[in-house]
């Protein structure tokens, strides 16, 4: 099956609804990403999980940098830090 790599970059504000992002992945895939703050800098420590999985969340690299495998069905990826979503 081709495979494809696609970037996209996702503008995320504190207190603004976030904007739909469809990842359509085969099970067992896994999404790697990028947490940068509000000053386009690196999130380092950021909390990344899967919103209703049971999977192990991950935290943001020392370059805001985060890999999680996803489960089978639909997910919703959550970032935190601090109290901050």
């Amino acid at each position: 099956m081709p495979t494809s790599n696609v970037e996209r970059t996702v503008a995320v504000a504190s207190g603004v609804p976030a904007p739909d992002v469809l990842l359509v992945l085969q099970p067992g895939r896994v999404v790697s990403g990028v947490v940068n703050g509000s000053d386009g800098q690196p999130v380092a420590g950021a909390l990344v999980t899967v919103r209703g999985a049971s999977g192990q969340p991950v935290f943001t690299d020392p370059n805001g940098g985060f890999s999680l495998e996803l489960p089978e069905r639909a997910v919703e990826l959550q970032v935190s830090l601090g109290e901050r979503s």
